[in-house]
């Protein structure tokens, strides 16, 4: 079953991350990119883990996503 939710949460440099979990493929393109490591996928859920004290809101989990899933606003 597809879940329509966005969910945001606020990035390190007062800017917030979101993404699509109906758009999301769970490919872990965003995690692998990040380089301060705040992206983590949760294998058993399948979900996103986002840590916000880590963000640079550097935007390249946006640019490494393949869906559209990412957005970050600063």
């Amino acid at each position: 079953m597809a879940r329509d939710i966005e969910r945001s949460a606020p990035c390190g440099l007062n800017g917030s991350i979101s993404w699509n979990d109906a758009v999301c493929v769970h490919c872990g393109a965003c995690t692998s990119v990040c380089p301060a490591e705040c992206l983590t996928m949760d294998k058993e859920s399948w979900t996103l883990v986002f840590d916000k004290g880590k963000c640079l809101a550097c935007q390249v989990c946006v640019k490494a996503c393949p869906v559209g899933a990412m957005k970050v606003t600063v």
